[in-house]
């Protein structure tokens, strides 16, 4: 059983902004979203102050639905050489009368869901036509953790951006994101490389850096280490393949220092060129069986069983330029941060250090 919401209708009718009704209810603007939606139903003190400023009843504003939602079962195509199994996600599609099933891909940054559809070069047809965005807040970063942040911000508030470090930095002092995030300690003759990185790229200098967490990076091999790889030395063996990250990654600096420190020139690496965007690509290729060994966090690592050596510990930062901080979205990242359940997660994920995290280092 359902509830059928009308607050945005009346609202509506009655000139009131989102803003000004979650003023006068006293209640958040994701909450009167939420309630327009029907996805929330308020207390009765809520419900009677809403019905108080709208001018009308509760019984106007809600009501329940007893049509109940019908399960609706197809029967579909398997596409061959898909290992499937019962209860796994699929995409469908509707081929010559028939439906196909694709099961969604094990491997992957983030799964957003979509608020609309590109219509043109810069135009994007809006699925819900009542949606506001304002308070939303964009997070750009390569850390696969960053999913347990968006779980506890909600899925309408964090939009997470797939970038490495430099891209990161990149958008954020474009002004395209509200938060990048950055791992660059790895840096001759530079203390605090994500500090240095963040104020060389802001052309203002309008930028703050948060602390997300320290984590631990290191090689990821196969169960059982089968190529028995000890060190970076290693990855210099004929026999040892391995796959990297793209070039202006904080994991691919890494490396390149390693190398460096341990006297291998890179072209004595078998797939050193051969480069994926992210942690978690990485560890799968490893997973797989077509790469030996990348270079990855603890937290990949574990995702996928792999064998773990660690090679550094560094801070993960958030970068957002101070005339943001204020924002809802902004702010609203700030005090997950601050959160004891959201760090134990965290933590619990492998290679995460949350003692440094929610706080201000620049």
């Amino acid at each position: 059983m359902g509830i059928i919401s009308r607050v945005a209708e009346f609202r509506q009718q009655r000139g009131v902004s989102v803003g000004d009704l979650a003023a006068l209810t006293g209640v958040t603007r994701q909450a009167i979203h939420a309630m327009e939606r029907g996805g929330y139903a308020p207390n009765t003190a809520v419900a009677l102050q809403l019905a108080r400023v709208l001018r009308t009843s509760v019984d106007e504003l809600f009501q329940l639905s007893d049509a109940a939602e019908p399960v609706r079962t197809e029967a579909v195509r398997l596409l061959p050489g898909a290992e499937t199994t019962v209860g796994q996600p699929v995409h469908l599609a509707r081929l010559d009368g028939q439906y196909s099933a694709v099961p969604v891909p094990p491997v992957s940054w983030y799964l957003p869901a979509g608020d609309g559809v590109l219509s043109g070069s810069d135009q994007v047809q809006v699925f819900d036509a009542r949606a506001e965005f304002e308070n939303r807040v964009l997070i750009a970063g390569c850390d696969p953790g960053m999913g347990v942040l968006s779980k506890h911000m909600g899925a309408a508030d964090a939009v997470l951006v797939h970038r490495n470090s430099s891209e990161a930095l990149a958008l954020v002092d474009a002004g395209l994101v509200h938060m990048g995030g950055m791992h660059w300690r790895y840096e001759e003759g530079v203390e605090d490389g994500n500090l240095s990185a963040a104020k060389a790229c802001s052309s203002s200098g309008d930028i703050a850096v948060i602390s997300y967490a320290t984590w631990r990076e290191g090689l990821c091999m196969a169960p059982g280490n089968p190529k028995g790889i000890r060190s970076v030395a290693d990855l210099a063996r004929p026999d040892v393949r391995m796959v990297n990250r793209e070039p202006g990654a904080g994991t691919r600096r890494l490396l390149d220092r390693q190398l460096e420190l341990a006297g291998i020139a890179v072209d004595l690496v078998q797939g050193y060129n051969h480069a994926v965007r992210g942690h978690l690509p990485a560890a799968w290729h490893v997973h797989s069986g077509s790469a030996d060994v990348c270079v990855a966090t603890e937290a990949a690592a574990r995702a996928f069983g792999l064998e773990f050596l660690p090679l550094a510990d560094s801070r993960y930062d958030l970068a957002v330029r101070t005339s943001v901080l204020g924002l809802p979205g902004v702010q609203k990242v700030l005090e997950v941060l601050s959160r004891g359940v959201f760090r134990r997660q965290l933590e619990a994920l492998g290679g995460y250090d949350t003692r440094v995290t929610a706080q201000r280092v620049l």
